[in-house]
């Protein structure tokens, strides 16, 4: 706004006064402060040249003082700081260990929980894959020890270090404690050389249900290694000043922070300077006699030239260091210098300072009640501007805001690898087409897509290559169909493709959607390129029809069910779902979750057949299980087992059997009649595997008071192949203890003479279908006599099942077969009618 006349007086009266007033006060004050300046000046270089030096040294011992703390501290938290990752990572076991007991241990007996523990620990790393977890019992037995497997399952209470520490003492000693935890410390090989031990720090902790100890370790060497580099970068940060800084050697002279720069890496391989040589032999001597103040030459940064530099030495008093706090004593010299300087131009131009301060004073009184009488009127137009200001801020930000909003939104419905549609868009998407097509009765059709042996290719050519492959994938399928339909990334490398209306019809619409389908098949064989690398890849592609009338969730389901299927039938293809398919798994569910309940519950009973030698006279009998459901009544084992076998619950089931086997013999042992019977009993492959299963066998055997030889184990040739040496010797034990074994189902596998001769058996079985054809098959008759005769050589006993017609007997008599079974002789029957025709054959 205009100001009016009178109110101009005001800023002109201002002016007049505050000249006035400025010129006496600049006139007396100058002239008193030159005196007092001259004065003062000259005592201040005497007392700052005499304080310098103190200060220099004052702020290289503050700097020596905070880092020695730093490296005290950092000793200290060493152990304190292993010690609480370990209590981190043996927790984090036990209560894993702890849940799995908790879960589990209604559906599975004490062996195959234990293995399930151990198989769970066994794989787990972390301190960048040296730390690893270690069980073993109370008894000092190990149990798991990942990297050293061939220690597992011994007794090794005395095992020392190299100094004379008892390991395992030391930790049975630690869980037992009241706490049932507790730490130790041994010597242990070093990862990085075999030959040599360091330092180990361990904790265990009781694990109460199997009486066991869990514990983890590591070395203390590679703490300190870790706080040592910590602590060297803190120490690089670290300034004194303009020029100067902390370095550090050890003992020996090795430089491990640089004296002329705070990196490192720019000491460079050259050998060092004579300069260097004569300061660090200055610096050990220093150290050596428990530390000191030092004086030696060092070329300039700024000048290059060769200049005095004052430091202070300290030994660190760990680890073999010597700190060395060292600066330019031009740094502190310059402060003199400017100093004098000032005093010297000051005392030359003294009246020049009076009438240049006189002057400057008078303008800028007039400046200054020039600028008061502009302060009232620029006072509003400063505050429009800050409002001005304020509000394109506040658009700014809100722009901002924007963008972000809209950078979230993408990131909440879209993957970050590919850009496609994540599962939570799809979903939705899906949603909406479905209401869509319910209103307009269109078919549309979900691909599930799944890219065949995808591991191999992180395994080979890394995660980096995997992603890549990902990218290409995504975008070729989006290439393959239409705009308005939607590609998404379902997770690792599955997609699912959305088409939202292809027909009315349901056949044409599937037909459109098989075309889609196998144009990606098509396009994602052709070959990937990878920085020069070739890469094939195929898919597997599972396809469901939408319909107003279905589930989302359903959907992907039924899409994902018909992709296993195509995988299933050999990859590399597409497949419709079949309803069936979602029948067949619901039935497979409800099976096994019934025969969980089953097993729970004693459902499950075996039947014996018997087994006679060449006279027809009873010599033994094979159990065969059988379950006695609540509503389907007596169900064969060809039904419930491969469901048990797919779900681990031929695990309980096989001990089952096996202890219900076992007390069946010694009931039969307690009968004249009947103690000369042998029983064959049929051995899965996860259940022959199971590192209990030995000590299972042996323990039945010892609980029922049984003759082991009467005891017949039966394994199939599938079984045997897997692994041939385990199998050789977990049988030459079994049967040093006298335990028999039954080669069963001989000449369908994979037969071989080369390991039929290793085996300890006692008998070969001829699967049916041998028998079947007798004595009318030529061929049939010949792989019989040929299995029997091999079996005399072997010195086998040889064991004809499914024999059912007199004429198949007296056929396998002519040939000399010893052993038989079949209905011919005797169907399956519970123990009670077997034990009942056995005793009236008597």
């Amino acid at each position: 706004m205009q100001l009016s006349d009178k109110s101009r007086t005001l800023p002109r009266l201002h002016l007049t006064g505050t000249l006035l007033l400025v010129t006496l006060l600049t006139l007396f004050l100058s002239g008193f402060f030159t005196w007092q300046r001259i004065h003062e000046h000259n005592a201040s270089i005497q007392r700052i040249e005499a304080l310098s030096l103190q200060q220099l040294q004052q702020r290289l011992r503050r700097e020596m003082s905070a880092i020695r703390t730093d490296i005290d501290y950092t000793q200290a938290q060493t152990e304190v700081e292993l010690r609480q990752r370990l209590v981190e990572m043996v927790d984090v076991a036990w209560t894993t260990a702890n849940a799995l007991y908790l879960e589990q241990s209604p559906d599975f007996d004490q062996a195959s929980l234990k293995s399930l523990l151990v198989e769970t620990l066994r794989p787990l790393r972390f301190f960048d894959g040296r730390g690893y977890y270690f069980v073993g019992e109370m008894s000092g037995r190990f149990v798991l020890t990942p990297t050293s497997p061939e220690l597992e399952g011994l007794l090794m209470p005395d095992n020392q270090d190299d100094r004379g520490n008892y390991i395992v003492r030391g930790l049975l000693e630690a869980a037992h404690s009241p706490e049932g935890a507790g730490f130790h410390s041994y010597r242990w090989y070093r990862p990085d050389d075999a030959e040599r031990m360091a330092d180990k720090h361990v904790y265990v902790r009781h694990f109460a249900p199997f009486d066991w100890l869990i514990g983890a370790g590591d070395y203390t060497y590679e703490w300190e290694s870790r706080l040592q580099l910590k602590l060297l970068a803190q120490i690089r940060n670290r300034r004194i000043g303009e020029t100067g800084f902390t370095a550090v050697i050890d003992t020996q002279g090795q430089v491990l922070l640089s004296f002329d720069s705070q990196y490192p890496a720019e000491q460079g391989e050259d050998a060092p300077s004579v300069l260097e040589q004569e300061a660090i032999v200055l610096m050990l001597e220093a150290a050596a006699e428990g530390g000191g103040f030092i004086r030696y030459l060092w070329p300039s940064p700024i000048t290059g030239e060769n200049t005095w530099k004052t430091a202070l030495v300290e030994p660190a008093g760990h680890w073999d260091w010597v700190l060395v706090s060292t600066i330019f004593e031009d740094e502190v010299s310059g402060i003199l210098k400017d100093e004098v300087q000032v005093f010297e131009a000051s005392t030359s131009s003294n009246w020049y300072t009076y009438l240049a301060v006189t002057l400057v004073s008078l303008i800028f009184a007039v400046i200054g009640s020039w600028l008061f009488s502009r302060w009232s009127s620029g006072l509003f137009h400063a505050y429009h501007e800050e409002l001005s200001a304020q509000s394109a801020e506040l658009k700014r930000k809100a722009d901002e805001l924007t963008l972000s909003e809209s950078n979230i939104r993408h990131l909440a419905f879209h993957d970050v690898l590919t850009g496609l549609a994540n599962r939570r868009l799809l979903i939705d998407r899906l949603q909406q087409q479905l209401h869509q097509n319910q209103r307009s009765t269109n078919f549309g059709a979900l691909l599930f897509i799944d890219l065949d042996n995808f591991k191999t290719l992180n395994d080979t050519l890394g995660h980096d290559k995997g992603d890549d492959l990902l990218r290409q994938v995504a975008h070729r399928i989006s290439f393959c169909v239409r705009e308005e339909d939607t590609v998404a990334r379902f997770g690792g490398d599955e997609f699912v493709v959305m088409l939202g209306t292809l027909s009315y019809d349901e056949a044409d619409a599937a037909a459109r959607a098989r075309v889609v389908a196998e144009k990606i098949l098509t396009t994602l064989r052709q070959e990937y390129h990878f920085d020069g690398q070739h890469y094939f890849s195929t898919p597997s592609i599972g396809i469901t029809l939408i319909h107003g009338s279905a589930i989302a969730e359903e959907l992907l389901k039924q899409a994902d069910l018909a992709m296993y299927r195509a995988k299933d039938a050999g990859r590399n293809c597409l497949y419709f779902f079949d309803p069936e398919m979602q029948q067949a798994l619901s039935a497979r569910a409800q099976m096994e979750s019934e025969l969980r309940i089953a097993l729970q519950q004693e459902q499950l009973l075996l039947y014996y057949q018997p087994q006679v030698n060449a006279a027809g006279k009873l010599i033994g009998a094979e159990a065969l299980v059988r379950w006695q459901h609540p509503q389907r009544g007596l169900v064969a084992p060809a039904e419930f087992i491969p469901v048990a076998e797919a779900s681990g619950l031929i695990l309980s089931l096989g001990s089952i059997v096996l202890r219900q086997a076992c007390q069946q013999l010694s009931i039969w042992a307690s009968m004249p009649s009947l103690s000369e019977l042998s029983l064959s009993v049929n051995i899965s492959v996860h259940q022959f595997k199971q590192p209990g299963f030995v000590d299972e066998i042996l323990a039945l055997v010892e609980r029922f008071q049984l003759v082991p030889q009467r005891l017949k184990l039966e394994l199939t040739e599938s079984l045997l192949i897997d692994d041939m040496a385990f199998s050789i010797e977990r049988m030459k034990y079994l049967k040093q203890k006298g335990v028999g074994f039954a080669l069963d189902d001989f000449g369908t596998g994979y037969s071989s003479l080369a390991y039929i001769k290793q085996l300890p058996l006692d008998q070969l079985k001829i699967d049916r279908c041998f028998i079947d054809g007798l004595p009318d098959d030529a061929n049939d008759a010949a792989i019989t006599r040929i299995i029997i005769s091999l079996a005399k050589e072997l010195n086998l006993w040889v064991v004809a099942e499914g024999v059912e017609t007199e004429a198949q007997w007296k056929f396998l008599q002519a040939i000399g077969c010893p052993g038989y079974q079949g209905y011919l002789f005797g169907r399956p029957v519970s123990a009670e009618e077997f034990m009942k025709s056995a005793l009236n054959s008597k």
